[in-house]
């Protein structure tokens, strides 16, 4: 009776270890891939806004030029787009 005693708290703590190691390794791989999502998630903020930025430069140097030139109809490369 005393080995099945025994033997029975031995399976309870391998058991409560198993669940203690299952939840850390668990929250490990969360944390993991909320990072992986963060670094994403930054990289696609800075090319979009480096996009915005020479978008709004682009439509600057249309303006400039269009208020700057001597007749108002001047037509360069940058004054053909249509952002």
């Amino acid at each position: 009776m005393q080995l099945f005693v025994s033997s029975r708290w031995l399976a309870v703590v391998l058991y409560l270890s198993f669940l203690l190691v299952t939840a850390i390794i668990m929250l490990n791989v969360l944390i993991a891939q909320m990072s992986d999502t963060y670094t994403k998630v930054r990289q696609n903020a800075r090319a979009l806004a480096t996009f915005h930025r020479a978008r709004f430069l682009l439509r600057y140097l249309k303006f400039y030029e269009h208020w700057h030139s001597k007749d108002g109809n001047n037509a360069t490369e940058v004054s053909t787009y249509n952002w």
